[in-house]
């Protein structure tokens, strides 16, 4: 079987992936799975959710050390920043509940969370 893109954790396996190509992007907070791509390091932003159970995926296909950032305290209630490792193909799956982006370790590779 073929990996498709949306087998990396859409919560809407039908819809296509948004491609966010440029050095800075909006990351949407809907249900589809989202890929950076970037031929150096990106800057993304992404809201806080808006309604429960929203998934995000954010994928990196290039070794650039992207960063993303969200509201203060939005990802697991104390975090706001997620910095990938410079490798292709890390990622961070998250869930929406409760107004934060909640992830855990097994959703996400070589993705650091902190608060800057």
């Amino acid at each position: 079987m073929a990996l498709s893109l949306n087998a990396l954790g859409s919560s809407a396996p039908n819809a296509a992936p948004t491609v966010l190509s440029g050095a800075t992007g909006v990351v949407p907070t809907s249900g589809v799975t989202y890929i950076t791509y970037n031929a150096g390091a990106g800057a993304y932003t992404l809201a806080a959710p808006a309604r429960d159970g929203d998934e995000v995926t954010i994928v990196s296909l290039t070794g650039q050390a992207h960063v993303v950032t969200t509201p203060a305290n939005v990802i697991n209630g104390a975090d706001d920043t997620a910095t990938f490792g410079a490798a292709a193909f890390n990622f961070i799956k998250m869930r929406a509940f409760g107004g934060q982006w909640i992830s855990n370790t097994a959703e996400k590779l070589n993705v650091t969370l902190t608060e800057v």
